[in-house]
């Protein structure tokens, strides 16, 4: 993680330092599939049931390319999380066996992308960076006081939990020129979380000390870019050179 750091450091240097010959903006929006990681809060067990549930993936985005090999951007998501998993309540403390957790989040990515094939139309791509993210609601069945028929209801939960979220993204895809001003890409993309999502209440009854969950996604995206007509951003080939001044026989101004 550290070394991934470091590449995408000097890699952001090596941007600013670039003269930018293409800026864009564009939409987002895919399936995201999202599952989670931790343990319970007794007894130090790792969860290991956790199911992949599919939700929703929208956004807006600001591209920019300084060098046909290298493009950076960043933007705004909305994204739903979540999980379904054993809650094991023999001995977890959780208040069903069949726990729910549903999330949606705020994201900023700040993204590196890399361009294979730079001087085509079609260009696959790596990109990675960090995200940002804020909760803008959690819903779960499990750190609620439920003592009827199960399974427990969804309830809004948002106090048990964390509202920054902070995790790394790492994916692929392909840009695909539309015309001169017009870009359509797909690809997916894997974003882990990296810190404990869930807090325990302060009377240590619904969220047990010890109780940890991270975030896992994997979503599957398209988007579209429009190109701002500053520089041709899809123009294939090396850059052309205008043609040169050549100086005229001085019987050629005679009339």
């Amino acid at each position: 993680m550290r070394k991934l750091f470091s590449l995408f450091i000097l890699l952001l240097f090596i941007g600013f330092a670039a003269e930018a010959q293409k800026f864009g903006w564009g939409v987002t929006g895919g399936l995201s599939l999202s599952s989670i990681q931790g343990q319970y809060p007794v007894e130090d067990r790792e969860i290991t049931s956790a199911e992949m549930i599919p939700g929703f993936y929208f956004g807006t985005f600001l591209k920019w390319r300084p060098r046909r090999f290298f493009s950076m951007h960043s933007g705004f998501n909305y994204i739903a999380k979540g999980a379904n998993f054993d809650a094991s309540r023999n001995y977890s403390g959780l208040s069903t066996n069949s726990a729910q957790l549903r999330s949606v989040y705020f994201e900023v990515p700040v993204l590196i992308q890399l361009n294979f094939s730079p001087y085509t139309p079609n260009r696959p791509n790596i990109f990675f960076g960090p995200s940002f993210s804020w909760a803008v609601s959690v819903q779960d069945n499990y750190t609620i006081a439920w003592y009827g028929t199960p399974p427990a209801p969804l309830a809004e939960t948002g106090k048990f939990y964390n509202s920054f979220d902070p995790g790394f993204i790492i994916g692929g895809g392909i840009d695909i020129d539309v015309g001169d001003w017009g870009m359509f890409s797909a690809g997916i993309r894997y974003t882990q979380g990296l810190t404990n999502i869930v807090k325990p209440d302060e009377e240590n009854v619904y969220v047990l000390p010890g109780f940890e969950l991270q975030n896992l996604n994997v979503t599957l995206f398209a988007s579209y870019t429009w190109v701002i007509p500053t520089y041709t951003m899809n123009q294939g080939g090396k850059k052309k050179n205008r043609e040169k001044f050549k100086s005229m026989s001085p019987k050629k101004y005679k009339g």
